[in-house]
């Protein structure tokens, strides 16, 4: 049996009135801000951490406090308003650890937006994703930095990872 493909996540993080936008599996949904960041960094967690983390994150390494699994129901709902099942898209381990039930290859993530954020949060998020995968390369090489993490042992490729990335100053005619 052929396992369903993976939703496609896209963090555009547009504003919409009050809340952010984002795409799943195609479908605009908009989140409130707090979801949003939750969303941010379990991305984030699912594109920077390397087998064995595979993305799993700690619920304090997400927001410091108490009411991170508030939040996360918070989020599950928003998600599931959408129509997606909001119970396998974001996994729980049972140790207060957390992670995107989705692929890195299925995940996209506007920075050049994000980085320019008014919520610092967001920003600090999106400039970490830049640090880690991005800084000081140029498109190519970084597209082949992120080409190559996903090819499987045998030499096939099993997905590319898709990040929006601001254009350099020699593109922007600065």
């Amino acid at each position: 049996m052929i396992a369903p493909a993976s939703p496609m996540l896209n963090l555009s993080g547009a504003p919409c009135h009050d809340r952010l936008t984002i795409e799943l599996a195609g479908r605009p949904l908009t989140l409130r801000l707090k979801s949003f960041k939750y969303l941010l960094a379990l991305a984030s967690a699912r594109l920077l951490t390397p087998p064995p983390g595979d993305g799993w994150i700690a619920k304090t390494d997400i927001e410091p406090g108490e009411n991170q699994i508030k939040y996360l129901y918070q989020l599950r709902r928003e998600l599931a308003q959408g129509g997606h099942n909001n119970t396998t898209l974001i996994e729980n381990d049972g140790n207060g650890h957390y992670r995107l039930a989705l692929p890195p290859q299925a995940i996209r993530v506007d920075l050049s937006r994000l980085l320019e954020h008014p919520d610092w949060d967001i920003r600090a998020r999106a400039g970490v994703l830049w640090d880690r995968l991005i800084a000081g390369q140029t498109r190519e090489t970084c597209k082949e930095a992120i080409l190559k993490r996903f090819i499987s042992k045998d030499g096939k490729e099993e997905g590319t990872m898709s990040l929006l990335v601001p254009p350099s100053q020699s593109e922007s005619g600065v």
